[in-house]
């Protein structure tokens, strides 16, 4: 008799369609909301001869107590309050496996991250949705709405939203916080483009839990390190489930050169947010375009023909994401923002594409 392997597997997990992102070849990468500025050398070469004195036979530091303590003096939140992990998506998914199963809820406002949708399913909860009615700002009355209604108990709240560029406004968030005795995760994936933060509404508010990256304004995708800010009694519980030693000592050490050297991104940051401006006051001027305001990396933008245009930019060896498939998108493609000389090549390829 041959045995199903798959027969054990949880039917949650077999209904679900995996995250995937088909690589493919290209000069101008602009289809992730990675920095396309690089790690200035001089910390690479610190962090090379920090990695030759080592010993590579021993576990990293089994609390990342240098990091932490690092990332409450760069966040002004307390040590205590604040663990790392292998990305924030690994921190993501500890924290809702602390909450979700069957007959638990996750609220989420859509179009959003498809991981968020894929951990809920994966726990077993019902997933459900707030549908934006514009990408201008997030629906506060819908949201409101479906957390009195539904008591919710887990939500994720990604601002500025990928892959909208909404950003999820301070007022809207405090009434959020008040309305519900759920878990209230902020992912700020791409704060540092958008000027706010937040912090300081994790004093009063102990359901509430913001999660960031290194990915992104810090140029660090390829490290895979995140970080999670909230009240010290749920990162005691976040501790529990989270995998001993899950950063390597190498990636420690990086993370905590690039804190120290943070004023080494602060231009690359304001050259990105001066690119997204001219990126999307140049594309709003081409005709059938519609583009979306952005306070993230990227910008949304929605025409006709979005295969055609994809793939004629894919030709001329320009990728960006083509993100029509999702519900709430059709006919949305969404684009980095590049360096200068990527930018200028994008646009001139679009308007050759609309032509």
């Amino acid at each position: 008799m041959v045995k199903d392997p798959l027969k054990k597997i949880k039917p949650e997990i077999l209904r679900i369609s995996a995250y995937h992102l088909k690589p493919q070849p290209c000069q101008i990468k602009l289809n992730q909301n990675e920095n396309p500025f690089d790690v200035p050398e001089f910390i690479k070469v610190l962090l090379a001869e920090k990695i030759l004195q080592r010993s590579w036979g021993r576990y990293p530091d089994f609390h990342a107590t240098e990091l932490c303590r690092k990332l409450a003096a760069h966040t002004g939140w307390i040590p205590g309050g604040i663990t790392v992990g292998n990305g924030s998506n690994e921190l993501l998914q500890i924290v809702l496996h602390l909450v979700l199963e069957r007959g638990k809820k996750l609220l989420l406002v859509t179009p959003t991250f498809a991981l968020y949708r894929i951990m809920g399913l994966s726990n077993a909860a019902a997933v459900l949705e707030v549908p934006f009615e514009d990408f201008s700002c997030f629906p506060r009355g819908g949201l409101l709405e479906a957390i009195d209604k539904e008591r919710p108990d887990a939500m994720v709240l990604c601002s500025p939203n990928n892959p909208t560029g909404t950003l999820l406004e301070s007022d809207v968030l405090r009434e959020v916080l008040e309305l519900t005795d759920g878990l209230v995760v902020l992912d700020q994936a791409y704060h540092e483009f958008s000027g706010y933060h937040g912090v300081d509404l994790l004093h009063r508010n102990p359901h509430l839990i913001i999660t960031r990256t290194f990915s992104k304004a810090m140029a660090a995708a390829g490290l895979r390190i995140g970080y999670l800010l909230g009240h010290p009694e749920v990162i005691e519980q976040i501790n529990k489930v989270k995998l001993p030693y899950n950063i390597n000592f190498m990636t420690l050490a990086a993370a905590e050169a690039l804190l120290d050297n943070l004023d080494c991104f602060l231009e690359p940051i304001q050259e990105l947010i001066r690119e997204r401006q001219r990126l999307y006051n140049e594309m709003s001027e081409i005709q059938g375009v519609e583009v979306f305001p952005s306070r993230a990396n990227f910008i949304l933008f929605r025409m006709k023909d979005t295969a055609r245009v994809f793939t004629n930019l894919r030709q001329k060896g320009i990728l960006i994401r083509d993100v029509s498939s999702v519900r709430g998108l059709e006919n949305c493609l969404r684009v980095s923002v590049g360096l200068p000389e990527e930018n200028l090549e994008f646009l001139r390829v679009l308007r050759e594409s609309v032509q």
